[in-house]
C-alpha cells in the first residue's frame, strides 16, 4: 500500500536578506524532484493503477457487480480503494466501497468478493442501504433464485437459497432505525450473502440479540 508523505520546502524568493547566511547559494536536493504527495491506495494499486472514483463507476445493472466471474484484476482496475477481508482460511477477500447511483433503488455500502486459491469467486457479500428494495429483490429472485421466507424480525424482508434445509445465500432488509425525509436513499438496511451456485458451503445459523426479538 503506497503512503503519501507531505513535504514542506521553503526558500527566500529574492536571495537577499540581512542574515549573513542568506548569501549561501541554494543547493538542490532529491526532495526537490519528488512528485506531489498521493492519497493512500489499496492493495494492487501500483500494479493496477486506476483513475476511477473511490466507490467505482456508476452501475446501470446489478449484474455488473454481483458476478461470479469477477477477477481480482477486474476489481483492482474498477475501484481505486480496496481492502482485504478474512472470512474463511481458504478464501481471500477484497472489499470495496460501492455507490451504484443516486436513485432510490440504488445501493450504497461495502461490497466484498471472496476468492478461493484458484482465483475464482466463491462468495459475494454486500452490507449497506437503499431507499427502495424492490429492484434488488427482483434481481436476486430472478437471477439467483432466492425465495421469500418468513421473517424472523417484524418489518424484515427475508429471501434465501436453501439446500437440504441449510441456507447458502440470503437477502435481509429492514427499515433503518431512524428515517429522515432528507435521506430517502437510506430508508432500508440491506445485507446480502451470495454463494456461488453449486457451492457446498452454508451460512452459519443466526442468533437474534435481545434487541432484535419481538
Amino acid at each position: 500500500m503506497g503512503i503519501g508523505i507531505p513535504y514542506m520546502l521553503s526558500h527566500l524568493s529574492d536571495g537577499k536578506s540581512s542574515d549573513p547566511e542568506s548569501t549561501i547559494p541554494a543547493v538542490s536536493s532529491p526532495a526537490d524532484e519528488i512528485p506531489a504527495a498521493q492519497s493512500p491506495e489499496g492493495p494492487g494499486s501500483f500494479l493496477y493503477p486506476t483513475e476511477m472514483p473511490l466507490e467505482g463507476p456508476p452501475v446501470s445493472q446489478f449484474e455488473e457487480i454481483f458476478r461470479m466471474d469477477a477477477t481480482r484484476e477486474w476489481i483492482y482496475g474498477r475501484w481505486s480503494r480496496k481492502s482485504t477481508a478474512i472470512a474463511h482460511p481458504d478464501w481471500f477477500g477484497v472489499r470495496v466501497p460501492l455507490v451504484t447511483g443516486t436513485g432510490l433503488s440504488d445501493l450504497a455500502g461495502s461490497l466484498t468478493y471472496y476468492f478461493d486459491h484458484a482465483g475464482q469467486v466463491q462468495h459475494i457479500a454486500f452490507s449497506g442501504r437503499t431507499g427502495n428494495t424492490a429492484r434488488l429483490v427482483s434481481f436476486l429472485t430472478s437471477q439467483f433464485g432466492m425465495k421469500p421466507q418468513t421473517p424472523e424480525i417484524p418489518g424484515e424482508q427475508l429471501y434465501q437459497i436453501r439446500w437440504n434445509g441449510r441456507v447458502q445465500s440470503e437477502l435481509r432488509t429492514r427499515p433503518a432505525p431512524v428515517l429522515w425525509s432528507s435521506l430517502p436513499h437510506s430508508s432500508y438496511e440491506v445485507q446480502v450473502e451470495l454463494a456461488r451456485p453449486g457451492s457446498n458451503r452454508f451460512l452459519a445459523p443466526r442468533v437474534n440479540t435481545p434487541s432484535q426479538k419481538g
